[in-house]
């Protein structure tokens, strides 16, 4: 697999997110714990990934969609009120209100 970094295609697309202390105190934490490797990756001069796989490489779409599949496997093995079978891309769309409605159901009715 060859990795990566592309800018985007306009200048619209580059988002300045404000960090708080807490969320920069979570990334390091969150690198700190990482299994630790031999050398750092570093993709097109970028380097400091949060999270990397079993090969010390950056985990990359495919891993996150893997991983969301389980979960969602896990929780309508354990919840009456089944999530459906989407991909991760497809549950960043649903508001707080669909997720909401979702754990308080079971929540009572597993209880």
């Amino acid at each position: 697999m060859e990795y990566i970094i592309e800018d985007t295609k306009t200048s619209s697309g580059t988002r300045d997110i404000p960090m708080t202390s807490e969320v920069a105190e979570c990334f390091h934490r969150i690198i700190d714990k990482r299994k630790k490797v031999k050398v750092e990756p570093m993709i097109d001069g970028y380097s400091g990934f949060l999270y990397l796989d079993k090969n010390g490489m950056p985990m990359v779409a495919l891993h996150w969609e893997k991983y969301f599949q389980h979960v969602v496997e896990k929780y309508n093995g354990i919840y009456k009120i089944q999530m459906p079978k989407k991909r991760w891309s497809d549950y960043q769309r649903l508001s707080n209100s669909e997720l909401y409605r979702i754990q308080i159901y079971n929540f009572f009715y597993n209880f």
